[in-house]
């Protein structure tokens, strides 16, 4: 999943400490959650960066690589040190708890101070546990852009190739092979090069009415010493600054510039002044670099930027690609650094406005529909039954002018994103929802939740109705005898519409680009982590809406008996509180997923759950569970089985057979007769009428409200605080036929769907 996070550090110095917030949420969020917390005093850590810098070789001619690797070190521990403080743990605690090690980081650090600007941010030890993430710096105040955007059929770059001799030094660098990486591209990109340009040339290209996607600039340049200005040098006797092109390049950013890279020395001045013109993103060297460095860096991140990846993971991986000249070059995989405003989403290669269709599919439409609607939508589409109408409704929804154009027609079906951006693009969605609401092809319940939706200057939002929400969790010993386990999750947003057999209104939570059925693999004692921050994610999709979440869990029948809903996941309020006095909690067994399970019983399975359906919103009766106060001399497993098929469910007020085997026959025997419901004790309890006790669970209130009804008596064992209590120690087993897991729903999907 894709988080931003902003680190805004406020006014303060290193003899008082900073002041820090906050912010974590997805591309495009208004960020109303933060957290505040403080970066303590040390005075030493600037006079480290001054040592460093001094025994960093300006030129790269004089130095000893032993030392200054002695003061990289003592720098990066420092900084560590810092941001490890106690008063900063509320803000890496967050950092922890909110994102996952498989997340996709914008992390921003925004600040004012010209010394916490030039940090090595890059260097903090958390990034190691996130090798997805990569860090940015910007100005506390940033504005929208205002761009003009042109569709172009190719990347526009403008190169700036300044003199290569220094003014001061003897020092001449060689900016063909930066050059030669652009040209590489030439099948992509329109790359117009100005060698050694005078001012008014530079200024005058800026002005180009076709507009530049991206401007580079290789050769040298140089910041004042508190990095607020800078300069490059275009000829011999010519330098030039951000301020001295500022109409042009306000200009050029309105015409769609999005990315600046200068390839040059020192450059943090530079990006000073150009992010007060509100440019996208910025690449700069945060210090001298060296000409082989510079080189490389620029072959490295077009390489993998052209190639698809993000912006922020192509600087990462050349940054790291960097380690490999530090024998030569000390620190150089610190050097560069990206510079952004926070408000307008990295580009990409492929965003660079290239044809329309393009341009619109590159459209965010979360100001035009939300996430639980997109969620839906997507779910909605994936039934093969509704390709056609959903295709027929799209095309009879664009503009007139626009039907003959074959990339718009020609859309993969399915797509129901880059449906819903274009329509959104040419503000076509109401028309594109009446087609559909007025299509009797389409099922009655789901033309009746288009219609709950409504419409407002484009806005699409989904009725004030209560969701019904499931966490889906399947958990199995992994197969290599390692004593750890595999772990996958889904998120179904609303079971509240019936689209029993489409698998697709499942949401993963588990990603991983390179398996085709990812799933985390984690030894026992780090499960619980791991469901907090599965939570956390269901949490995201459905922030804004009133829902009621219920967490099933799959298990093999040899864990079922496993105190799940006692696990501890983080709360805001207090440290930790086991999950099953948050949220219901449903146990499953695996066993019923199985394909030969449900060749044999799915049958039955259904027809006793319709006797399920039928009684839901009554309070059940003693005689539709079938009842066994004792167990472990009990060993008639076949009349159980029997006796369970004229049942809904099996009410067992006793603790299971404490012999493995036993307890494994218990369950066969429930799987077997195909009952949906059981409710049981992990344990024998003194002073309990375990009889009486169940009983008057199951009679608390109506069937369909079981769940609930057995998470109010967990809660009340924990307000207790009694290990006595029957609500430590409940069990309840919930099996509904219809909702299997995705990936066993497309195994049972009949050829052609």
């Amino acid at each position: 999943m894709e988080k931003l996070v902003i680190i805004k550090i406020g006014d303060g110095d290193f003899q008082q400490g900073f002041p820090v917030t906050l912010y974590i949420g997805k591309q495009g969020d208004h960020f109303s959650p933060s957290w505040d917390g403080k970066l303590p005093p040390e005075p030493q850590l600037p006079v480290l960066y001054s040592e460093w810098q001094s025994e960093y070789p300006r030129y790269y001619k004089y130095f000893i690589i032993q030392t200054i690797n002695q003061k990289s070190e003592d720098l990066i521990n420092a900084l560590n040190n810092w941001l490890n403080s106690e008063t900063f743990r509320t803000i890496k605690d967050k950092l922890l708890h909110k994102l996952d090690e498989n997340d996709t980081v914008q992390m921003i650090i925004q600040t004012e101070d010209p010394i916490l600007r030039r940090l090595p941010w890059c260097q903090w030890n958390w990034f190691e546990g996130y090798t997805k993430a990569e860090v940015a710096i910007s100005l506390p105040n940033n504005d929208l852009p205002s761009q003009e955007v042109q569709p172009k059929p190719k990347v526009r770059v403008l190169g700036i190739l300044g003199e290569c001799s220094h003014p001061n030094t003897s020092i001449v660098i060689d900016t063909n092979p930066d050059q030669q990486c652009w040209e590489n591209l030439s099948n992509d990109a329109e790359i117009v090069f100005l060698e050694e340009p005078t001012r008014q040339e530079f200024n005058q290209k800026l002005w180009d009415k076709n507009g530049w996607d991206i401007l580079f600039f290789a050769g040298h340049s140089w910041s004042n010493p508190d990095a607020t200005t800078g300069e490059m040098k275009l000829t011999h006797n010519n330098n030039v600054t951000i301020r001295d092109l500022k109409l042009a390049l306000k200009k050029a950013i309105e015409r769609g510039l999005q990315l600046a890279i200068f390839n040059s020395c020192d450059g943090l001045g530079l990006a000073r002044d150009l992010a007060e013109l509100h440019i996208p993103q910025i690449i700069v060297m945060r210090e001298p670099i060296p000409d082989l460095v510079a080189q490389k860096f620029l072959e490295y991140f077009l390489e993998a930027f052209s190639s698809g990846k993000s912006l922020y993971i192509a600087v990462r991986e050349a940054r790291e690609q960097l380690q490999g000249l530090e024998n030569q070059y000390p620190c150089a995989s610190w050097l560069p650094v990206i510079c952004q405003n926070p408000t307008v989403k990295p580009v990409s290669w492929k965003g660079f406005n290239q044809s329309l269709t393009s341009l619109l599919v590159g459209k965010d439409i979360s100001q035009s529909i939300n996430n639980f609607d997109l969620a839906w939508f997507c779910s909605l589409v994936k039934d093969k039954n509704l390709d056609q109408t959903i295709r027929k409704a799209y095309q009879n929804s664009l503009p007139s002018v626009l039907k003959s154009d074959l990339k718009l027609w020609s859309l993969e079906s399915n797509n129901i994103k880059q449906i819903l951006q274009i329509l959104a693009g040419f503000k076509r969605l109401p028309q594109f929802l009446n087609h559909l609401i007025q299509d009797e092809n389409v099922p009655e319940e789901i033309r009746s939740k288009l219609s709950d939706l409504k419409i407002e200057e484009m806005l699409l939002v989904s009725s004030d109705k209560l969701l019904e929400s499931y966490l889906i969790v399947t958990l199995k010993p992994a197969e290599d005898n390692s004593k750890e386990f595999l772990l996958n999750a889904w998120l179904i947003m609303d079971d509240s519409v019936p689209l029993d057999n489409n698998p697709y209104r499942f949401l993963p939570l588990i990603d991983d680009e390179n398996q085709r059925q990812p799933e985390i693999k984690c030894k026992s004692d780090k499960i619980p982590e791991h469901l907090d921050k599965l939570i956390r994610k269901c949490e995201e999709y459905l922030e804004g809406k009133k829902y009621n979440l219920t967490i099933e869990f799959l298990l093999p029948i040899d864990l079922i008996c496993q105190e799940v809903d006692r696990w501890k996941i983080n709360d805001p309020l207090v440290k930790e509180i086991p999950v099953g006095f948050r949220y219901p909690i449903r146990l499953r067994s695996l066993e019923r997923q199985e394909s030969g399970y449900l060749k044999t019983y799915q049958s039955n399975w259904r027809k006793n759950w319709d006797k399920v359906r039928n009684v839901l919103e009554q309070k059940p009766t003693p005689e539709l569970f079938e009842h066994l106060q004792e167990i472990e001399s009990f060993n008639n497993w076949k009349k159980l089985s029997l006796s369970l098929n004229e049942k809904i469910g099996l009410k067992l007020t006793c603790a299971p057979p404490q012999a493995q085997a036993k307890r494994k026959d218990l369950f066969l025997a429930i799987l077997q007769a195909t009952t949906p419901i059981a409710i049981w004790t992990r344990c024998n309890l003194k002073n309990c009428d375990l009889a009486a006790e169940i009983e008057r669970i199951l009679t608390l209130n109506t069937l369909s409200r079981l769940c609930e009804s057995v998470q109010k008596v967990r809660a009340e064992a924990n307000a207790e605080e009694n290990e006595q209590h029957l609500g430590f120690h409940l069990a309840l087993m919930w099996e509904n036929p219809y909702r299997l897991t995705p990936d066993v729903m497309v195994q049972l999907m009949p050829p052609g769907q």
